[in-house]
């Protein structure tokens, strides 16, 4: 299954989070790209989403919200995973 693994973060601390999480040629994925959500452009080539972003003032960041709303129509009909990122511990 072709994955798209998106992410949005103020400051690059939680880009971590998203790219660990989906491994390429992982038992849940056959084939994976992790990418600023605010830097696709083809979110219909992608058949699934895994989809987080950094979260500020109780909500998700702006660039994350823009996504969702934008390909509605395709998140619509497409197996999604959405959670909060947190920066990596240690």
């Amino acid at each position: 299954m072709n994955v798209l693994v998106g992410d949005a973060t103020a400051h690059s601390s939680t880009r971590a989070s998203s790219h660990n999480a989906w491994q390429p040629g992982s038992s849940r994925a056959a084939w994976t790209r992790a990418r600023p959500m605010d830097e696709v452009a083809d979110a219909e080539a992608s058949e699934a989403f895994a989809l987080g972003s950094a979260i500020h003032r109780q909500a998700w960041l702006e660039s994350a919200k823009d996504f969702v709303r934008l390909n509605s129509d395709t998140l619509r009909f497409r197996p999604v995973w959405m959670c909060p990122l947190r920066p990596p511990s240690g």
